[in-house]
């Protein structure tokens, strides 16, 4: 479970894409988000527009950033912290 005494954290989202070549046919943004653990700054919206002319499949991963003492960075899970909605879609050409 995450720790809500940490005040904030990097919340990454990466879209896993259906088809590799599709995926110079997207935007999304943002790719980070800081959230606090309660109110205003507590949720977030990332939007992926589809540049491209034929449907986009994408599927949301949550992943939680973490910085060491030595400034590394370490990725872990944080989908079951988080409601994702919709957590996959299908983008029409020129939608998001």
């Amino acid at each position: 479970m995450w720790d809500k005494s940490v005040s904030a954290f990097t919340l990454a989202c990466v879209i896993v894409l259906g088809f590799g070549d599709l995926a110079h046919a997207m935007d999304v943004t943002p790719i980070q988000v800081e959230m606090t653990s309660a109110g205003k700054a507590s949720r977030a919206q990332v939007t992926v527009r589809n540049d491209g002319d034929a449907p986009l499949p994408v599927e949301t991963r949550l992943q939680s950033l973490t910085l060491d003492a030595n400034g590394a960075r370490k990725l872990s899970p944080a989908g079951e912290d988080f409601l994702v909605f919709p957590p996959q879609a299908m983008i029409p050409a020129g939608g998001s």
